[in-house]
């Protein structure tokens, strides 16, 4: 069986479908040895935030836990907007990695733009949440 590259609906290690809401759009794809969560479209919709909250909390989470990966990378470059309920469900995703014992907690790098000025702003005071395991990584 050949391997294929990861593309839209495409089968990753943790076994997870993408997420879609209104225009936003939020695939787990295999990277090297690790997974990367990537967030596309634009996170305005009401439902966004609730649906984004499930899945990273209920679903990623418990996936990379299982997987045992030590890192995963985070990709909002694609994303031209979240809402104040999206940027809450990242918060809860970090809340829920500090709440497992410290040699179970998984690093997550964010790339991020800061030439979206959402992304510059709105991103770094997640870092005062997590400032052992969320590593802030901006994309010139």
């Amino acid at each position: 069986m050949s391997s294929k590259p990861p593309s839209t609906g495409a089968m990753n290690r943790l076994g997870l479908s993408p997420l879609k809401v209104g225009s936003l759009t939020v695939e787990v794809v295999d990277v090297g040895d690790s997974v990367a969560v990537v967030l596309r479209g634009d996170a305005d919709a009401r439902e966004a935030g609730p649906e984004l909250d499930a899945y990273l909390v209920g679903a990623v989470h418990p996936a990379v836990l299982q997987a045992g990966l030590r890192e995963l990378r985070l990709d909002v470059t694609g994303l031209e907007f979240l809402n104040s309920a999206g940027i809450k469900a990242l918060v809860n995703w970090l809340l829920a990695i500090k709440q497992q014992p410290p040699a179970q907690r998984y690093v997550i790098v964010l790339d991020y733009d800061e030439g979206i000025t959402w992304q510059g702003k709105g991103l770094k005071p997640l870092a005062c949440v997590a400032p052992s395991f969320l590593r802030l990584h901006p994309l010139s």
